[in-house]
């Protein structure tokens, strides 16, 4: 039966405080390194990726 069942489910509590798992962020000197080699090689694929268009040059008479 579907009423039993939720009704089990409901008697079961999670003490207070407990029902959300709070994840912080520490960060530290070797993770700030590492976002910032992670921005630079990101960065520097994007701009080799994406090229503006050359103007193209006219040939010398």
């Amino acid at each position: 039966d579907i009423a039993v069942a939720f009704h089990a489910f409901q008697a079961v509590r999670a003490p207070a405080g407990k029902s959300q798992v709070v994840w912080r962020f520490r960060p530290t000197l070797w993770n700030l390194y590492l976002g910032v080699a992670l921005v630079a090689a990101i960065l520097s694929i994007v701009l080799l990726v994406i090229k503006p268009p050359r103007e193209e040059l006219e040939p010398a008479d």
